[in-house]
């Protein structure tokens, strides 16, 4: 069957790897490459001339192998280069909070509240200590903890 001149199976797996292959890029999740991956070898399968049920299987068969094989191996690329943090702790960067447990890198101490939520927390400066009741802001983040500075007075 052709459109135009052009086989729609040609259509069909060029869409497939295509569009599965730009979705991948845009949301970038890790589940649609695969599907991409098993459109490339019903591609190729179809350019050697092989009929539709044999480019369907290999279809199958290869993203099914590519989510067995390659995406335990994405989870441990991703794993190894991520930093750990707790969830939300980003979204804190920038705002003020108080000091509940003197914060002290010789000490290993340094716990604040920003709007409730008690942190860990380090100082920008090592050698600065901050006592309970000091009022900080959070400057980024390490690992598990919010770095922070002495807060700037308020107008």
């Amino acid at each position: 069957m052709e459109y135009n001149g052009v086989s729609i199976v040609i259509l069909l797996w060029g869409f497939i790897t295509f569009g599965f292959g730009i979705a991948e890029l845009v949301l970038l999740r890790g589940n649609f490459f695969h599907f991409s991956l098993g459109g490339v070898g019903a591609l190729i399968c179809y350019l050697l001339g092989m009929e539709f049920p044999i480019q369907l299987a290999v279809f199958v068969v290869v993203t099914l192998l590519s989510f067995l094989l390659l995406r335990p191996l994405f989870f441990r690329i991703a794993d190894k280069n991520a930093t750990v943090h707790e969830e939300g702790l980003d979204l804190l960067v920038g705002l003020e909070g108080v000091v509940i447990q003197k914060i002290d890198v010789d000490a290993d101490t340094g716990r604040i509240d920003i709007n409730g939520r008690p942190v860990k927390a380090i100082p920008v400066d090592p050698l600065q200590k901050y006592n309970v009741g000091d009022r900080v802001e959070a400057t980024g983040l390490e690992g598990d903890r919010l770095i922070v500075r002495k807060a700037r007075k308020r107008k």
